[in-house]
């Protein structure tokens, strides 16, 4: 149950609060993504079904209703493909923010157990927080899928440069903002929730940035590789072979593995760790 001022509580022991729990975090977060499976697996199913017809309505109406002068013009055909990232990143943020309620009705209930039920009701109290969340944590991720675009118009491979210079960006900016998830369903406001955020870095920094290391490695960085496979000119140079095959395999092996995966593992993990660094001194 929840202790006052909404604190997550769970049945974990906390005996032990100086030492690194890094391995603990993981190997907790990961028990606790087994247990609950069912109400996981649902929100990202979920997640890539509404993707899909968002896309797809999208993509109908363009071809359909829009005329055909409109469609041949390369300005137009660019608002729609943001259309199409947009819509794609509000699926995606509400959804994924989703992670963060699952994993606190998992440490706020006796039994650790979430509810698949609850999915539409926790969006309608607190999808405008997922949704400012989801922006802050991937916002160079979703800049550089805005500018995309138009830097492969004016100079093809700009974009590739700049994928492999922000994902540095990218890491640092998640590893800076994640432990605001967890706060989002115990403070007032989204302003509360970073402020939080901030003050659990300072509280253990270093747990924090072994833990998301850890985890990027296990959960995050086989896509990553995966995606500079692709993009490499080895994979244009393979086009059409057994080779360029095992690379779109291993893209899409990898691509389900961070996706059903890592990323809840990665929400029950900043929870624990939120979670141990603050019930103590509340």
């Amino acid at each position: 149950m929840a202790s006052k001022g909404g604190m997550i509580r769970t049945n974990i022991d906390y005996q032990n609060y100086g030492k690194d729990d890094s391995l603990d975090d993981i190997k907790i977060g990961w028990v606790l993504f087994r247990k609950n499976l069912w109400p996981i697996m649902a929100n990202q199913l979920i997640t890539i079904a509404i993707l899909y017809l968002a896309v797809v309505s999208i993509k109908w109406g363009v071809t359909t209703i829009l005329p055909v002068p409109f469609r041949a013009s390369p300005s137009n055909i660019m608002m729609v493909l943001l259309l199409v990232d947009f819509t794609a990143y509000f699926v995606f943020f509400l959804f994924q923010g989703r992670l963060y309620g699952i994993a606190y009705d998992v440490m706020s209930s006796g039994d650790q157990f979430a509810e698949a039920r609850k999915t539409f009701q926790d969006l309608r109290v607190y999808g405008s927080r997922y949704l400012l969340f989801g922006l802050i944590l991937y916002g160079p991720i979703v800049l550089l899928s805005i500018i995309e675009g138009p830097l492969n118009i004016i100079a093809s491979g700009i974009a590739e440069s700049l994928l492999f210079a922000m994902f540095p960006v990218a890491f640092a900016c998640f590893i800076a903002f994640m432990e605001a998830g967890p706060a989002l369903r115990v403070k007032r406001g989204i302003k509360e929730a970073f402020r939080e955020n901030f003050r659990t870095m300072r509280r253990d920094l270093r747990r924090i940035l072994k833990t998301s290391i850890l985890t990027g490695l296990l959960c995050f960085v086989p896509h990553v590789l995966s995606i500079f496979l692709v993009i490499s000119p080895i994979f244009l140079k393979e086009s059409g072979t057994v080779g360029s095959g095992l690379i779109v395999f291993a893209f899409i092996i990898t691509e389900d593995w961070t996706f059903f995966v890592g990323m809840p593992v990665q929400a029950l993990v900043a929870t624990r760790i939120y979670n141990s660094l603050h019930l103590p001194n509340e």
